[in-house]
């Protein structure tokens, strides 16, 4: 393990001197500036400057990405100096471009801005192709100025990643119109990776788009992607949206027979999940019949379980657009079977449509919380934030507290955090939860010895602490202030200064040793999935993400992921495993894994290690369904998938993982 692998490990910058900085082989360079890239920083980010000038365009890359990933350092200063740095002709290849112009983009400033206006336009596609992208990762955080809007319309001409920074906001007048007419220009074209970006724009421009996004949602020659986002779209517009959707809608049924339905465990079915999650309530006119349908649909006994899960859930969540009450009889017959998370969940949206104050609803609510599923668990829970006239919500989040899963736990923890008068003498005892009260379940709770990579847990937990101003949780929270995890550090330090210790500084602090996974070998590794939707593959490279390829090979040999359910799909966006509970918040009860984040981009199929924060992940992983330039860098990039993900639902079983030969 080379110096500089271990100072990336550990996140200490100091260890990194200057006879590494200056090493006159080109592999420790690239070594010292994703060390350097990973572990942020004021220190880092001071080194990172110094090697600004190197030549080597992939160690400029990873020197490039590191100071637009902590630009808060230095925000203005390291802006000029990025400028500075990619107009010189010597900046290198396409992925070097490419990770300047995305850095000067995470540094937002306003001169950053007007230098990506005018690469936008330049003749040169591959800086400006990457200007685009960068100026949305500007629109993320604040509104463009109106030059850069200009320069963004007429590099969309020729660049279909100009439309990328015009769906991440609600545009209008005649920039909308423009955007609307750019959009649907490209639909026009031929299929490309950026194609999905028009017809995410088109959800941004108004609802004189709801007709072009419906012929793409019931056109199959898009892709299942373009599709579910034109849904999506659909679901944000309004009246006409609605409109859309109801023409749209009937195309994207099977038939009736037992082999036109099989066609459900397949890429058509997020669209068309998606649509019926994009249905507002009440539906517009033209869909109640064909939703009331939908509840009606035939659960076979001898289907597989893959169609009738799918089933089940187009049932409930047509049942949940039509009913009024959470009593309604097709809801309750969504699902046969006694416990279904589809049903519950169902139910929940309809009962959150009105105020919770009467005995009946109340008491559908704490059933809810009290469910067996954990994802219900924790929308029920995370509903009190809203729904303030719960009068049981005080026992609900005291009994969310004692519970064992960290998930439910977590949820109650953020419901105290918004509400803490709900820990408060002031308000009615709580009847239930074991008999404690929240204050007394959440100090329980904090005190407890959770699992290393419960890291979401302890810090909801410490926020909440904060927020009700618990002084005994005070050495607790010194102690989080400590932590080498950067989230628990965040969390304890902001709920210090709450509970009045106003300069309290949790400062960045090296971890003990290396990751242990570090010193396992490195080479390519294949994983396959035998899954409801068939044989999915990951094509997982060790060279940007040792560590994170280790684990997860680790993992699949000791057959963690065997009968495992996918917790997560969203069309057209993620498929996400990894979480036995199946709410999302689970890991493997390991050490969490250190971010071995990369300049690399989230194509349609490339893999990542899910997040809770920084250094959060463990088990989690996802498969992204399309180009998604927002998690750039964010997220490690661990490999390639193959086979039919679109197919993917939630609740698809992965039966078996295992190594194969490459």
């Amino acid at each position: 393990m080379s110096a500089a692998t271990r100072a990336e490990s550990r996140r200490d910058a100091t260890a990194i001197g200057d006879e590494l900085l200056a090493s006159q082989r080109v592999d420790a360079r690239r070594a010292v500036a994703r060390a350097l890239a990973r572990i942020g920083g004021a220190e880092a980010h001071k080194k990172l400057l110094r090697m600004l000038p190197d030549g080597d365009p992939e160690t400029l890359a990873l020197v490039a990405y590191g100071l637009g990933e902590d630009c808060a350092v230095e925000r203005d200063a390291t802006t000029r100096a990025l400028i500075a740095r990619a107009a010189s002709s010597s900046t290198g290849d396409d992925a070097t471009v490419a990770a300047f112009a995305r850095a000067i983009g995470r540094c937002g400033t306003h001169d950053g801005e007007a230098t990506l206006a005018s690469w936008a336009t330049g003749a040169d596609a591959v800086r400006a192709r990457s200007a685009c992208l960068a100026l949305g990762d500007i629109a993320d955080s604040r509104k463009l100025s109106e030059e850069s809007k200009v320069a963004l319309t007429k590099a969309a001409t020729e660049h279909g990643e100009a439309l990328f920074a015009f769906s991440r906001s609600d545009q209008e007048g005649g920039v909308a119109a423009r955007v609307r007419e750019l959009a649907e220009r490209r639909l026009l074209g031929p299929p490309s990776p950026s194609r999905v970006f028009a017809v995410r724009a088109l959800g941004r421009v108004g609802d004189e788009s709801s007709a072009r996004l419906g012929a793409v949602l019931g056109d199959p020659s898009f892709s299942a992607a373009e599709r579910a986002e034109a849904a999506r779209a659909l679901g944000r517009l309004g009246a006409r949206g609605q409109e859309a959707l109801a023409k749209a809608l009937p195309s994207l049924l099977p038939g009736a027979d037992p082999v036109s339905r099989t066609a459900l465990v397949g890429a058509g079915f997020g669209p068309l999940v998606t649509s019926l999650e994009a249905v507002a309530h009440p539906p517009v006119a033209g869909l109640v019949p064909l939703l009331d349908a939908l509840t009606k649909l035939t659960l076979e006994d001898a289907a597989p379980a893959s169609l009738r899960r799918r089933l089940v859930k187009l049932r409930c969540e047509a049942a949940s657009r039509v009913a009024r009450e959470p009593g309604d009889p097709r809801l309750v017959a969504c699902s046969p079977e006694p416990a279904s998370e589809a049903r519950e969940l169902a139910r929940l949206t309809v009962l959150l449509r009105k105020p919770i104050k009467d005995k009946s609803r109340a008491a559908i609510l704490g059933a809810l919380v009290r469910s067996s599923s954990a994802r219900v668990r924790a929308a029920a829970l995370e509903a009190l934030i809203a729904h303030r006239e719960v009068d049981d919500a005080r026992e609900l989040v005291a009994w969310g507290l004692a519970q064992e899963h960290a998930g439910t736990v977590a949820a109650a923890a953020r419901v105290l955090a918004s509400r803490p008068e709900l820990s408060t003498a002031s308000v009615r005892p709580a009847r239930r939860g074991g008999g404690l009260e929240p204050q007394a379940a959440h100090e329980r709770a904090l005190a407890r010895a959770w699992a290393e990579d419960d890291t979401e847990t302890v810090a909801a937990l410490a926020s909440a602490a904060g927020a009700i101003r618990l002084t005994a949780a005070r050495p607790r929270l010194l102690e989080l202030c400590k932590s080498p995890w950067p989230v628990l550090r965040a969390h304890a330090e902001r709920a210090l200064v709450t509970l009045g210790d106003k300069d309290a500084s949790c400062a960045p602090t090296p971890h003990a040793r290396a990751a242990a996974e570090l010193d396992a070998p490195r080479s390519p590794t294949r994983v396959v999935l035998d899954t409801d939707a068939g044989e999915l593959t990951l094509e997982l490279d060790p060279s940007v993400a040792p560590t994170a390829v280790a684990r997860l090979s680790d993992l699949v040999t000791a057959g963690f992921y065997d009968g495992m359910a996918v917790h997560r799909v969203v069309p057209g966006f993620v498929v996400q495993l990894g979480d036995r509970a199946g709410d999302g918040t689970g890991g493997a009860g390991k050490e969490p894994l250190r971010c071995e984040t990369s300049p690399s981009p989230f194509d349609a199929r490339s893999v990542g290690v899910a997040l809770a924060g920084r250094d959060t992940g463990s088990s989690q992983l996802f498969v992204a369904l399309s180009r998604l330039p927002h998690l750039d860098g964010r997220y490690a990039l661990l490999g390639r998938a193959s086979g039919d993900w679109d197919a993917v639902a939630e609740g698809d079983i992965i039966r078996k993982a295992t190594l194969a030969p490459r």
